[in-house]
């Protein structure tokens, strides 16, 4: 063998056991290189135009053990084109929440709720979903891409339990167990259009939910180390909350002044009709040892609430982009 072949395999067999000693698991992991600085990212762009509506009201508190409660929120907005945002954006929902409290626990009855946005010139997608005790039972979407408008046109009605609970309430001094169920319906409608440039929509949500008792079992009633079990019944007539909350939302796009500017056309509206928390409901126990005793116990008694308002009424237009007056000549 020639030398040069020689050396070459001894300096082959040697580099292994170099890598080795610097790969030893036992040793740290070495440090990172340096990174160089970051890049800086672009801001998210923001709505420049925006219009909201919050409303929220429980009874008779948000933190009675047993209640009912709504909100109401809806909003429009716009962002303009920018770094993040190819086209002018348009954006606007509106729903009516409703929920109950029973024995100090919330409990989701219905909601309803219109969501849409729009790529101004390019495509808007609008939808209204129907949701049951916080899951959604009925959903339809709507799309346009073009200037051509697409009407909207939905009719829901679902009958339905919203809960069915098992409740434990002292009575006196007995524990009193019994079935709560919330049953009623929702209904929602939709009516309007959309298309390539925003969307006109009117949404009818509304409901009513009723509260009923049943199986009320008593527990032990002891006195001086004797036991007899009691005997528990219930009286109830319940309403939860009956709520309509008719919501518009309007928000399109146009071209003004010749094309130097993009004006929004804006309309947002919602009214209320409420009738909540009417009626009782009383847990009765009675037992006997030694004598006959006989307790009860007011959950609730309510006169009842309702209302007729208007929330919140705007509508105008809004310079979004550009000159949107005419521009005066000398």
């Amino acid at each position: 063998m020639k030398p040069q072949s020689l050396l070459l395999a001894a300096v082959l067999a040697f580099v292994p056991n170099v890598a080795s000693a610097f790969d030893d698991p036992n040793d740290p992991e070495p440090d990172p290189e340096p990174s160089g600085p970051t890049t800086p990212q672009p801001p998210t762009p923001q709505p420049t135009f925006v219009k909201t509506l919050t409303h929220m009201n429980c009874f008779p508190t948000c933190s009675s053990d047993w209640g009912a409660g709504y909100s109401i929120g809806a909003k429009l907005a716009a962002t303009p084109a920018g770094a993040g945002v190819p086209k002018d954006k348009l954006e606007g929902w509106g729903e009516l929440d409703a929920f109950a409290r029973m024995n100090g626990s919330r409990y989701s009855l219905f909601k309803v709720r219109v969501a849409g946005v729009a790529e101004a010139r390019t495509r808007t997608d609008l939808s209204l979903t129907a949701y049951i005790a916080g899951a959604a039972v009925f959903t339809k979407p709507f799309v346009s891409q073009t200037g051509v408008y697409v009407p909207l046109a939905v009719n829901g009605n679902w009958p339905r339990t919203f809960f069915d609970k098992s409740v434990s309430v002292s009575v006196g001094p007995i524990p009193v167990s019994f079935t709560a169920r919330a049953t009623g319906q929702l209904t929602a409608s939709l009516t309007g259009r959309i298309s390539n440039v925003g969307f006109e929509a009117a949404a009818g949500p509304s409901g009513k939910a009723s509260l009923f008792a049943s199986a009320a079992v008593g527990g032990q009633y002891c006195l001086w180390g004797a036991c007899v079990g009691a005997s528990a019944g219930l009286s109830v007539n319940v309403t939860l909350i009956e709520a309509s909350a008719p919501i518009t939302a309007n928000l399109t796009w146009s071209l003004v002044n010749m094309g130097w500017g993009a004006q929004l056309n804006f309309n947002l509206t919602s009214t209320l009709n409420l009738k909540t928390l009417d009626g009782y409901l009383k847990v009765f126990a009675s037992a006997c040892l030694g004598g006959c005793l006989d307790w009860d116990r007011k959950l609730i008694d309510w006169a009842g609430w309702s209302s007729q308002a208007t929330l919140f009424n705007a509508q105008g237009k809004y310079c979004l982009v550009g000159q949107c007056s005419p521009m005066g000549f000398e």
